[in-house]
């Protein structure tokens, strides 16, 4: 019997050989469960192992990741970045009824989106069936794209596959999608550097409280932190913590450290529901003091 392969060619056994090279520590991980959508604002999605569902080829997206593997050409990167925004994805999911999506975390802990071109990618990652969402990029990316992930992996099990990090994905998307989490955030909670009117939330969660507390006692830079209730119209009001520094970090630490605390405390919590994190510079500090006591601070 011919020995099976992937779509470019590769054996299946050296293909996993070279997916545990990439990521030696990789998983699924169930605890950074960043996402979640109501079924209505599904494209669709479908369980492998109950039916066969309807899923996209992706065809001019196949040949521009395997036209671009190991290619440095800037005409074949933008032709990928174009098939990639104009395709429909599948994204695995934990299960067909909590449409939560699975991410993959990579040696340094750093969250990606896992995508597939088609079904026969995604059932090269899992032969024995997985629930998926199916997705236009520009849906994902506007809806359900994590503040905290790195990226996202296109087809991940197989050679031609790609990751195509957030700088890419800020460059290509228009604004869509950010490069870092604190620019994500501040995006995302505008105007609320100009107007910046935080109001106390009120009676919190016991359990909340304490993985808040948890979460920021182990971040040595972290001198106070509160729990915001800010509005930043039109949208609704949301929750943030605030996090006072002890001393000035460059950029990309203070973006570390805010990814770090933003999936501690948001291991559980839908998109709609997780907490924004962001540092509180000297004016914001006074304002959120002078409205309300810090949650947390180091003795």
């Amino acid at each position: 019997m011919a020995e099976p392969k992937d779509s470019s060619g590769v054996p299946l056994d050296h293909r996993q050989e070279c997916l545990c090279h990439w990521f030696r520590s990789a998983s699924l991980i169930p605890t950074l469960r960043t996402m979640r959508y109501d079924a209505q604002s599904m494209f669709g999605f479908g369980d492998p192992n109950i039916y066969q569902p309807r899923a996209p080829a992706n065809p001019r997206l196949l040949k521009a990741l395997a036209t671009s593997h190991d290619s440095e050409d800037q005409a074949q990167r933008t032709n990928l970045f174009e098939a990639l925004l104009n395709s429909v994805l599948l994204v695995p999911t934990c299960d067909s009824e909590r449409k939560t999506m699975l991410l993959v975390e990579d040696e340094k802990g750093q969250p990606a989106v896992c995508t597939f071109t088609d079904l026969s990618a995604l059932q090269r990652w899992t032969p024995t069936g997985q629930s998926f969402l199916s997705l236009p990029t520009h849906q994902l990316l506007r809806e359900g794209f994590p503040t905290t992930a790195a990226g996202l992996w296109i087809n991940i099990a197989d050679r031609a596959s790609r990751f195509v990090s957030r700088a890419e994905l800020a460059r290509v998307t228009g604004g869509l999608v950010l490069p870092t989490y604190v620019t994500q955030v501040e995006r995302d909670l505008a105007p609320a550097h100009a107007d910046f009117e935080p109001r106390s939330p009120g009676t919190l969660p016991t359990l909340l409280v304490g993985r808040v507390i948890e979460a920021i006692a182990r971040e040595a830079d972290v001198t106070q932190a509160f729990v915001l209730e800010l509005e930043a119209a039109p949208k609704p009001a949301r929750l943030c913590l605030g996090l006072r520094l002890a001393r000035v970090l460059d950029d990309a630490a203070v973006d570390a450290l805010l990814r770090r605390v933003a999936r501690s405390i948001n291991r559980d919590a839908s998109r709609r529901r997780a907490i924004d994190v962001l540092v509180l510079d000297f004016k914001r500090y006074r304002i959120a003091a002078s409205v309300m006591p810090p949650i947390w601070e180091r003795v």
